[in-house]
C-alpha cells in the first residue's frame, strides 16, 4: 500500500512539475503509460463495507497531528511487512520481528534526519558526534512502547509490461511510545556525547545547532 501511494504520488508530482516548468526546463523524462499502478483486491474492513482506515497511507509525523493523537504526546512509528503470498505470511512478519530493534532503527532515521538539516551543509564537522548520539539510542533496549492498530490490505502488482506481477499481502502496524520517554532518552544520548568537547568553535556552534533542533523532539 505504502509503495503504490508513492508511485502514485511520485507520478502526480511529475505531471505537475513539467506543466508548471515547461517554458523553463526541459523535461528530463516522462513515465511510461505502461506502468500500472497497484491494485487493492482486498482489506480487513471490506467485507464490513468500510473504507482504508486514513493512517494506512499516511507517514507517522502526519498522523501524530491528527485528532486521534494530537493530545496523547506520543511519537508513532509504522511497521510494513515485506510483501506476502498469504495473510497468514505477512501477519507471521509482525509477530516474529523485533518491536525493541525496528523501533530504534527508525528513532535513527529521525534522529539523523533532523540532525543533518539542522547543520545543514557542515554536517560533516559533527560526524563522529551524531555516531556517538546513534550509537547509545540504538544499542538502548526501547520500553513502554504501546501497540495502537493495525491492517492489513491485498494489491495487485504489475510489471514493467503492464502485466500482473503477484496479488501480496501486506500487514501493518502502529505502534506509539511516550514523547517524555523517548526525548529522555535522546537528551541523555547528546549528553553522553557531549563528554567529548568540540574540536573547533565551528563544530561547537554545529553541535548547538543541533542539540537545538533535537531538544524540540522528533
Amino acid at each position: 500500500m505504502k509503495k503504490a501511494i508513492k508511485i502514485m504520488f511520485l507520478a502526480a508530482v511529475a505531471v505537475i512539475a513539467l506543466a508548471g516548468c515547461a517554458n523553463k526546463l526541459k523535461p528530463l523524462g516522462t513515465v511510461s503509460s505502461k506502468i500500472k499502478k497497484p491494485e487493492m483486491l482486498d482489506h480487513k474492513n471490506l467485507k464490513w463495507d468500510k473504507p482504508v482506515p486514513g493512517w494506512v497511507a499516511e507517514e507517522p509525523n502526519v498522523i501524530e497531528k491528527t485528532s486521534d493523537y494530537k493530545g496523547k504526546d506520543v511519537y508513532l512509528f509504522k511497521f510494513e511487512s515485506p510483501r506476502s503470498k498469504s495473510l497468514e505470511g505477512a501477519e507471521l512478519w509482525t509477530r516474529d520481528f523485533s518491536v525493541p530493534s525496528e523501533m530504534a532503527r527508525m528513532v535513527k532515521v529521525r534522529v539523523e534526519s533532523k540532525a543533518a538539516a539542522a547543520a545543514a551543509g557542515d554536517k560533516d564537522k559533527i560526524e563522529g558526534y551524531l555516531e556517538d548520539i546513534v550509537k547509545t539510542i540504538t544499542s538502548t533496549k526501547l520500553s513502554g512502547f504501546k501497540k495502537e492498530t493495525d491492517y492489513w490490505v491485498q494489491m495487485r502488482y504489475f510489471d514493467a509490461d503492464g502485466n500482473p506481477d503477484g496479488d501480496d499481502y501486506t500487514y501493518l502496524v502502529l505502534y506509539s511510545i511516550s514523547k517524555k520517554t523517548l526525548d529522555k532518552l535522546i537528551q541523555n544520548a547528546i549528553s553522553g556525547a557531549d563528554e567529548d568537547k568540540p574540536k573547533s568553535e565551528e563544530e561547537k556552534a554545529v553541535r548547538q545547532r543541533v542539540k537545538e533542533a533535537l531538544s524540540e523532539g522528533l
